[in-house]
């Protein structure tokens, strides 16, 4: 049917992606975490809430954290809209919510602004180490 003819089994189309498992995904964020706290990279601030949507506000939170030059990784509860508008649209700061959080930006990142409520659901044990 075919000018030279067909191939009788051709290649068929193969997904080679593997996936980690979700536990093993956990460990190396906690990991990935620590490294950073032992660096001193890591930044735990009680809360962060602001009224209204300001850039301002939140370069000036930075600048008292001491990390407004460097690459920044914010995460956030999704509950503050106000926060998250305020963030994002500072060049060199990503903001993540905790659901979204993932190794690949926490080690490409130079420094993680976290807060204590969102440390304890990460990882439950560091938050009661770093509360030591």
């Amino acid at each position: 049917q075919y000018v030279g003819g067909g191939i009788a089994h051709g290649p068929k189309p193969r997904d080679y992606s593997l996936e980690l498992p979700k536990k093993m995904r956990r460990q190396a964020l906690a990991e990935s975490l620590s490294q950073k706290a032992l660096e001193g990279k890591v930044v735990v601030v009680d809360s962060i809430a602001f009224k209204a949507p300001k850039t301002k506000d939140a370069v000036s939170l930075l600048k008292s954290l001491g990390v407004n030059e460097k690459k920044c990784l914010v995460v956030l509860d999704d509950s503050n809209a106000a926060v998250l508008k305020s963030f994002r649209n500072i060049p060199r700061v990503k903001v993540l919510s905790r659901e979204n959080l993932n190794i690949f930006e926490v080690v490409s990142h130079d420094v993680v602004v976290l807060t204590k409520e969102i440390l304890g659901k990460i990882n439950p044990s560091a938050a009661k180490e770093k509360a030591q």
